[in-house]
């Protein structure tokens, strides 16, 4: 998946809208499969939940980023700065808590996980609606026959995903900076032994 962000910006920039909406998806789809995959047959590595949130991420922010050329509005600026600031703090954060030997109490939650889920879905909305590309190939939506007015709800369902998935994001990121202050303190307390709760893992991503 981390070859396939190279590939979807080149496609994205060179307006080959399809093909680039065509290899988001494949990331997205396989991003759920490889994680099943693993799961089931119990194949599951430290390496491997290491990378695959790293390739969830190089995907997203450069989708965001480079789609920020066809939607030049605060509407849509506006999520991508804060999506981006998060994950660029949270990583920040991560590292540190990996040098104090205290990695585990960041863990990957469910909040984060539906965050990650909603940001794919709304980037998959907004490259099959995005109305101001000129791509050098037939549209998604006229291969389908859709009209003008299903890629209007297209968008506004995009955008939509988009705000949501954005609350999540700023919500998932002060819930992972409070639990790490909170194993801190614990750690840091003379008389307490830090103590991780399920609370705290499900917070965090």
């Amino acid at each position: 998946r981390i070859i396939a962000v190279p590939v979807f910006v080149f496609l994205f920039l060179s307006n080959k809208m399809s093909s680039a909406f065509y290899v988001f998806l494949f990331s997205s789809l396989t991003d759920l499969l490889d994680g099943y995959i693993a799961r089931l047959l119990n194949i599951t590595s430290a390496f491997g939940a290491f990378l695959d949130p790293v390739a969830d991420k190089l995907m997203v922010a450069s989708s965001l980023i480079v789609m920020t050329t066809s939607f030049p509005t605060p509407w849509f600026t506006l999520p991508v700065t804060l999506i981006l600031c998060r994950e660029i703090a949270v990583s920040a954060l991560r590292e540190w808590m990996a040098e104090r030997n205290l990695r585990d109490a960041v863990k990957v939650g469910s909040l984060g996980k539906i965050k990650t889920a909603l940001q794919m879905i709304s980037i998959s909305l907004l490259l099959l609606a995005n109305p101001t590309a000129i791509s050098t190939e037939k549209s998604i939506c006229e291969m389908l026959g859709w009209t003008s007015d299903h890629k209007a709800m297209l968008l506004g369902a995009g955008m939509f995903t988009l705000m949501l998935c954005t609350v999540l994001t700023v919500i998932s990121g002060v819930q992972y900076f409070t639990a790490a202050v909170k194993v801190l303190k614990l750690q840091n307390s003379p008389t307490s032994t830090p103590q991780i709760t399920q609370e705290d893992e499900n917070h965090i991503k």
